[in-house]
């Protein structure tokens, strides 16, 4: 396998039934990716391995765009490397988003991907475990445009639909606040601005 032809899985209708067909083609391509295959994540949220995970998410999201669709893929990759067994008897994976963001970094170049495209899913990634709140909300409205805020929403809900299903409905309520938090604080803002204009200028 080589990286476009990986590109050209990702941007398939359903990239899992190849990923999973050549996982040891993947692994030798970018190796992080192996342990992966055998880590269990041993918590109440998650039935499937990372890996299973991750082919679940990927095609959960829209093969349209390949910058949603490596966050996809790289999202979770960092997960065996933090995984730590805490006192409630689950097994957790904090700061795990660090990891994959660093990982896909190595080969970020392999893709040819602009440098727009190449913030953006790291940013995608940093992103994707994080809950938007009150006191974060503006932080993603700094770090993301509202169209890249689609592609975040899109990639968290595929993020969700991939876990357990007990929680499943719980989880998707909670987003749908969080989309109606920033939706409501980007309208807010808006607002304050004269003429209505939907150019934001931040300043610190």
């Amino acid at each position: 396998m080589r990286f476009m032809d990986l590109v050209d899985i990702l941007l398939s209708e359903q990239p899992s039934e190849k990923l999973r067909e050549k996982r040891e083609e993947l692994a030798s391509l970018m190796p992080e990716f192996k342990r992966s295959f055998y880590c269990d994540q041993e918590n109440i949220w998650h039935p499937y391995n990372v890996f299973e995970h991750t082919l679940r998410v990927v095609d959960g999201v829209s093969n349209n765009n390949l910058s949603l669709r490596l966050a996809a893929l790289f999202h979770d990759v960092g997960k065996p490397y933090v995984k730590k067994n805490g006192e409630d008897g689950q097994a957790h994976y904090y700061g795990h988003w660090n990891v994959s963001k660093e990982i896909f970094k190595k080969y970020k170049d392999n893709f040819y991907i602009s440098s727009s495209a190449y913030g953006l899913v790291c940013d995608l990634i940093e992103y994707h475990d994080l809950s938007i709140k009150n006191d974060n909300v503006i932080k993603f409205m700094k770090t993301f445009s509202e169209d890249e805020m689609d592609l975040l929403f899109l990639l968290k809900k595929a993020d969700i639909l991939a876990q357990n299903e007990e929680f499943i409905f719980d989880r998707l309520d909670d987003l749908e606040k969080q989309k109606d938090l920033y939706y409501a604080t980007l309208d807010e803002h808006r607002n304050k601005i004269k003429g209505g204009s939907d150019y934001i200028q931040w300043t610190d």
